[in-house]
C-alpha cells in the first residue's frame, strides 16, 4: 500500500517507479500464495480434500516444473543440475498435487541458495519406491529447527517477512500431499553446506490415501 500511495502522491525517475512496481507485485504474489495455502490447509482440516490419480511419468513432471523456474534460475546466477534416469516406472499420482510439492521445494532451494549456488534436483529408484529430491548450496537448517519444518506455520527464520520467507505452510501442505499417495518426506540438513529435502512415492500402483 504505501509503495502504491507513493506512486500516486509524487513524479519519479523510471527506475524508482519500476522498483516500487516490483515490490508491489512481490506483495500480491505473497498474498496470493498464502490466500491459496490456507485454502488447501482448509480442504485438509475439513476432509475435503481429494486426490485425482493416474499412471504419469515423474521424469516428465520434474522436467515440466523446473521450466518454469528457469527465469529465476537465470536471474539469480544458480545453476540447475538434474538426474533423471530413463528406467523408473510410471507412478499412480495426482499431477497437480506432487507437481505443487516439486514447485514448492524448488520455490525454497532458490530462496535460500545464494548467487552462484547450485540445485540438485534428482529422482532413483528404491526397491518399490521412486525417490525424489531438491538438495541446496544454502545456509542450511539449525539442528534444532529440523524436526519442525514440516509444521504448520513454522518458520526457520522468524524475521523474514511473509514475502521473502514463506508462509511456513508449504512443507506442512507438501508433506499432507506425499503421504496421501502412501509416500515419505524427510529432511536432511547441514549448517554452512545446504539442505535436501527427499519425498517417495510408491510404484507398485497401490491405492492412494486421503
Amino acid at each position: 500500500q504505501s509503495d502504491a500511495e507513493i506512486l500516486i502522491d509524487r513524479e519519479m525517475p523510471k527506475e524508482e517507479r519500476e522498483g516500487h512496481l516490483k515490490a508491489i507485485c512481490e506483495e500480491v504474489e505473497g498474498i496470493n500464495r498464502l490466500v491459496e495455502e490456507l485454502s488447501v490447509m482448509s480442504q485438509i482440516e475439513n476432509n475435503q480434500f481429494r486426490l485425482e490419480t493416474s499412471p504419469s511419468s515423474l521424469q516428465k513432471l520434474l522436467t515440466r516444473e523446473a521450466a518454469k523456474f528457469i527465469l529465476q534460475f537465470q536471474e539469480k546466477s544458480v545453476t540447475l543440475r538434474r538426474i533423471m534416469p530413463e528406467d523408473i516406472p510410471p507412478v499412480m499420482m495426482d499431477d497437480k498435487r506432487i507437481g505443487q510439492v516439486i514447485s514448492n521445494l524448488l520455490t525454497n532451494a532458490l530462496r535460500y541458495t545464494p548467487s552462484g549456488g547450485t540445485i540438485e534436483m534428482g529422482m532413483r529408484r528404491e526397491g518399490t519406491m521412486a525417490a525424489v529430491w531438491v538438495r541446496d548450496t544454502g545456509p542450511g537448517i539449525p539442528p534444532e529447527a529440523l524436526p519442525r519444518i514440516f509444521d504448520r506455520f513454522y518458520r526457520v527464520d522468524r524475521s523474514r517477512s511473509r514475502t521473502s520467507g514463506g508462509t511456513g505452510l508449504g512443507l506442512a501442505i507438501a508433506k499432507h500431499f506425499v503421504e496421501a499417495h502412501g509416500g515419505t518426506i524427510r529432511a536432511e540438513s547441514e549448517m554452512g553446506k545446504g539442505t535436501c529435502i527427499q519425498f517417495t512415492l510408491p510404484l507398485n500402483g497401490q491405492t492412494a490415501r486421503v
